[in-house]
């Protein structure tokens, strides 16, 4: 499991930056949504979580992902990867 998450102050400006037509949270909200998100990946049963904090660039985030992803891998996942990067 993979639980993005960003700091309040960046969701708010992302949320101001590009809002939605159908916005369904104000910024009041966002500490409220993120508070349970955390809770409900903290009680999956899921083993393998990871948390990967989005508040930077896009390339920050791929970087720290894949860091992050590395060890749960398999051996199948890696020659997959090789077949397509080649």
């Amino acid at each position: 499991m993979v639980h993005v998450t960003a700091d309040s102050d960046v969701i708010e400006q992302r949320m101001a930056d590009d809002p939605h037509e159908n916005m369904i949270i104000s910024a009041g909200d966002i500490e409220k949504v993120k508070d349970r998100f955390a809770e409900l990946v903290d009680w999956s049963l899921l083993a393998n979580k990871i948390v990967i904090d989005n508040s930077g660039s896009m390339e920050e985030t791929m970087s720290v992902f894949v860091r992050k992803i590395e060890p749960f891998l398999t051996d199948f996942d890696r020659s997959r990867m090789d077949e397509h990067s080649s």
